[in-house]
């Protein structure tokens, strides 16, 4: 609080204020313009999809008339006239067909080889029209095929025909029908046109049938070489930003009225989004500007407000804690704001003052009793320091005396034991030489079991110096060693490659020496073995390990197996005297890390550990 108030001056008082209405306005304000922007976005989709429900709605339209069509010529194809080959019927029907659907320009219908045999029109009969591509589409597809814009053969007008071929009960052609449209039954099918939109029709060689507004003749001939054309033939059907035919670079979507093999056509529709959506911005702007407002007024409101609400009171606290900042722990507020947040302020301020003020003096006094303290503590670590250094003498007098002065009688034992074998061999009988032999013996492993104890003393005491170990390293050092040292084994050791460990070198030598010594000794039994060293992640933390496939031990006796002088099998069984995995634990233990192991009788055994 003291922090937050002291060295306040007016200007940044009124910065602050000016900054907490901000605060409040401005998220209010982001979120009511990015509504407005969401609304102007949502109805900007809403105008596309109006233009994309127009486009669709005026091919369907199309493909109505087409289908209408269809259905004349499938059922004229199946009268009697057509099936019989009357033409003289065949020539009254086309006739009659006409009159009953005025959008039809032309109904003819040829025979087998192409010649016109009836025309609506009362005269091209007998023209030859085998070379028309509609008919030949028409037979080679035997289904109902729609032209490109060309000009009709009895009329000699552009327009778009439909053809169907005729067929008897055995499959034999007997007639191709087809009727002929003036393009503008294709234009009157175009209902977007107009406004915003423009709407273009082309056939499949980009020829343009119809476009709603017209273009001049010039701009029609010129259609094919149009971005807008080239687009639809390539594209079949997507959006563009083009050109259209007036040169006015729009935005288009488009797809195919028909595919083959019906025949193809293509429409587009093309609109100018500054237009088509003029009133979702305009909309937007009138959100946008109302916002704004709406955002001045409530900063310039709150900034009265604040003024007084908030800047005198926080004007007073700040003087209140200048004071108490520079030393004056009497100084108090006194904000004339009993009623409100500041009033409840000004009393916590008041109450943290009077605190501060009683633990500064109850300091004082704990710094006088801790300086005290300090000293005693001081002089207990002298005497603590001195008394540990003198164990650590007496260990080392211990550990030299057990160097030297209990091995000169076990030397003597030794010695005088070996002079007895040998001078009085003879006169020995076989339990007075055995038991020599045995006590030979027995000096011999108390001579082993001191330098144990002196060994496991050293590495407790030994100066550590860590870095990064090349452990494989060594696991394929202590394996040539093993395998040197008896050759006729059959060992396999399986040592992975590249496992580092941060540590002292010389002490990690020593535990996997250890670790992979033991594992060769519990595996002399077998005819072959393979010792494995290598590391695995567990628990988010790289533990080491050494496996073995030999003799292996009873989980109930895993609690001795890292004592000093602990062993599980029997001296005759596997000779040795207990010291090596407790120098290796004692070892781990002091890297920070922890040593286990598992097993199971005649199974192995899989010593692992940590370092840290």
């Amino acid at each position: 609080m003291l922090r937050l108030f002291s060295g306040f001056s007016m200007t940044g008082l009124r910065a602050r204020l000016l900054g907490v209405v901000l605060l409040a306005v401005v998220p209010l304000s982001i979120i009511l313009i990015a509504y407005a922007g969401i609304q102007n976005s949502a109805e900007q989709e809403r105008a596309r999809a109006v233009v994309q429900r127009g486009l669709q709605s005026d091919i369907r339209a199309i493909q109505d008339l087409v289908s209408e069509s269809r259905a004349t010529l499938v059922t004229f194809g199946i009268t009697y006239a057509i099936q019989a080959q009357r033409w003289d019927i065949v020539q009254g029907n086309s006739e009659r067909l006409v009159v009953e659907n005025p959008e039809y320009e032309v109904v003819a219908v040829s025979d087998p080889e192409g010649r016109v045999r009836a025309s609506s029109l009362k005269r091209g009969v007998g023209v030859d029209i085998s070379d028309e591509p509609l008919v030949r589409n028409a037979i080679a597809s035997k289904r109902l095929v729609v032209s490109n814009l060309r000009a009709d053969p009895l009329t000699g007008r552009p327009s778009i025909a439909v053809a169907l071929p005729a067929y008897d009960d055995e499959g034999r052609l007997l007639a191709v029908q087809y009727i002929g449209f003036d393009p503008e039954r294709f234009a009157g099918r175009l209902s977007s046109a107009g406004g915003a939109s423009v709407e273009t029709l082309v056939d499949g060689t980009g020829t343009l049938i119809a476009r709603r507004p017209e273009v001049s003749e010039r701009e029609a001939r010129a259609a094919r070489r149009s971005e807008l054309v080239r687009s639809m033939l390539e594209g079949d059907r997507g959006e563009a930003t083009v050109r259209g035919l007036d040169g006015v670079e729009r935005e288009y979507v488009y797809a195919p009225v028909f595919g083959d093999p019906a025949g193809r056509m293509f429409l587009s529709v093309g609109y100018s989004p500054s237009q088509l959506l003029a009133q979702s911005d305009r909309t937007f702007r009138l959100i946008l500007f109302g916002f704004t407002g709406f955002a001045l007024l409530a900063l310039a409101a709150a900034w009265l407000l604040g003024t007084y609400s908030i800047y005198r009171p926080a004007l007073l606290l700040s003087r209140a804690t200048e004071r108490f900042s520079a030393g004056d722990l009497s100084a108090r507020a006194d904000l004339g704001s009993p009623r409100d947040e500041f009033g409840a302020l000004e009393r916590d301020f008041n109450e943290m003052a009077t605190t501060l003020q009683e633990k500064v003096e109850e300091l004082e006094a704990t710094r006088t009793a801790l300086g005290l303290l300090n000293a005693e503590l001081e002089d207990r670590v002298r005497r603590r320091t001195s008394e540990l250094e003198a164990s650590v003498q007496e260990l080392e007098a211990f550990s030299y005396s057990v160097s030297h002065d209990l091995r000169s009688p076990l030397r003597a034992i030794d010695g005088f034991s070996a002079a007895l074998i040998e001078d009085y061999w003879d006169t020995l009988d076989e339990q007075g030489r055995d038991d020599l032999g045995r006590v030979r013996d027995n000096a011999r492993r108390m001579g082993e079991l001191i330098d144990s104890l002196l060994k496991l003393s050293r590495f407790s005491r030994q100066e550590m110096k860590l870095q990064d170990v090349d452990l494989s390293c060594i696991a394929s050092d202590v394996a040539e060693f093993l395998q040197h040292a008896d050759p006729e084994r059959s060992v396999t050791f399986e040592i992975a490659p590249d496992v580092y460990g941060q540590g002292d070198p010389s002490l990690l030598r020593v535990v996997i020496d250890n670790l992979m010594s033991n594992a060769w000794k519990f595996t002399s039994k077998r005819p072959s073995a393979t010792i494995e060293f290598g590391s695995r992640e567990q628990d988010g933390q790289t533990v080491y390990f050494v496996k073995d496939d030999g003799a292996g031990f009873d989980m109930a006796y895993a609690s001795k197996l890292f004592g000093a002088f602990q062993r599980v099998h029997g001296q005759a069984e596997f000779p040795g005297i207990g010291i090596g995995l407790a120098t290796s634990a004692r070892i781990v233990h002091r890297h920070g890390g922890r040593i286990w192991a598992e097993g199971e009788p005649e199974k192995g055994a899989t010593f692992s550990f940590t370092l840290s």
